[in-house]
C-alpha cells in the first residue's frame, strides 16, 4: 500500500469516514453480502485453524484476527462484484510472500482470505479515477484527525500534505464506489465486528502506521442494530 510520512507530527488513530449505519443480523450470522451469508462458526473456524497452523500465533491477536475475518470476508466478496461489474478482470493473489512473513502455510484459509484482500484493494486503487478530492472530503478527513487528537495543526497547514499522499485521491474514489456498492449489495454487518475497512495508510515520523482513508462496510437497512452476543 502506498505511503508517504506526513511532517506534521501524528499519532496512530483510525479514520472514520462513513457512520455505522443499523443493520439487523440474525443470531449466529457474522454478515451477509446480498443473499450470501457469513457466519459466526465460520469466523471461529478459520480462526482456529490458523491458530493450529501458526506456531508464531500470539493469543493476544485473537481478538483482533476474529474481528478482521468478517469484514475482510466481506470486502472480498463486495470487491469481487464490484470488478466484475467494472471489467476490471481478477487480482494477483501472492500466497507465497504473505507465507514466508507470517509463518503461516499458504494452504491456511486465513492466510488466502488476507492474501485476497490485498489483491482487491491493489486493483480497486489501481483502476480507480484520480479524481481531484474537493474541499469538503478534504475537509472531513480533517475534521476526523482533528478530533480523534490525531494533529494539532491547522487545515490549512494540513490539507496540503493530505492531497500530496500517494493514492490520496484514488482511495477517496474508491470510498466513494464502495460505499454505493455497500447499498446496492445490500450488505449488512453484525455490529459485533469491526467495519472500517483500511483503503490508504500513512507512517507517522515516528514509524506508526497511520489509517488516512477508510470506509465503513456495516451497510444496513435503516433498522435498529441487533446486537447479537450468542
Amino acid at each position: 500500500m502506498p505511503r508517504r510520512r506526513l511532517s506534521v507530527v501524528v499519532a496512530a488513530a483510525a479514520l472514520t469516514l462513513a457512520a455505522l449505519a443499523g443493520c439487523q443480523v440474525e443470531p449466529g450470522t457474522a454478515a451477509y453480502v446480498g443473499n450470501t451469508t457469513y457466519t459466526k462458526a465460520d469466523v471461529d473456524k478459520m480462526l482456529a485453524q490458523a491458530e493450529r497452523d501458526s506456531a508464531k500465533f500470539d493469543p493476544k491477536q485473537e481478538q483482533g484476527v476474529r474481528q478482521q475475518i468478517p469484514l475482510y470476508q466481506v470486502f472480498v466478496d463486495i470487491a469481487a462484484r464490484f470488478a466484475k461489474e467494472k471489467n476490471y478482470g481478477s487480482p494477483t493473489v501472492d500466497t507465497a510472500s504473505l507465507a514466508q512473513q507470517s509463518g503461516l502455510p499458504e494452504s491456511d484459509p486465513y492466510l488466502q482470505l488476507y492474501a485476497k484482500v490485498d489483491a482487491y484493494r491493489t486493483l480497486l486503487l489501481k483502476n480507480a479515477d484520480a479524481v481531484q478530492p474537493t474541499d469538503a472530503q478534504v475537509r472531513e478527513v480533517y475534521r476526523y484527525l482533528i478530533g480523534k487528537g490525531v494533529t494539532k495543526a491547522s487545515y490549512e497547514e494540513l490539507a496540503p500534505q493530505l492531497l500530496q499522499i500517494q493514492g490520496f485521491a484514488q482511495a477517496i474514489e474508491v470510498r466513494r464506489e464502495l460505499a454505493d456498492a455497500v447499498r446496492r449489495y445490500n450488505v449488512r454487518l453484525n455490529p459485533l465486528y469491526d467495519p472500517d475497512f483500511l483503503l490508504l495508510s500513512v507512517q507517522s515520523q515516528q514509524g506508526s502506521d497511520i489509517a488516512v482513508v477508510v470506509v465503513s462496510l456495516a451497510g444496513g437497512n435503516g433498522a435498529p442494530a441487533v446486537r447479537d452476543v450468542s
